[in-house]
């Protein structure tokens, strides 16, 4: 694979990885309610690491 191609790549991943969240957060958070619910789902993947 050309150096090019990866760093392509690598772009749209990083790209991917700063949208997704912006996308998707305010979505969760709708969802989910003004409450501290948001706040304690998101602790749920550390406990589970």
């Amino acid at each position: 694979m050309s150096i090019i191609k990866s760093y392509m790549y690598n772009l749209v991943a990083q790209v991917f990885n700063v949208i997704i969240p912006i996308i998707t957060i305010p979505y969760v958070a709708g969802i989910l309610g003004s409450s501290d619910r948001l706040g304690q789902y998101a602790h749920i993947p550390l406990l589970v690491i």
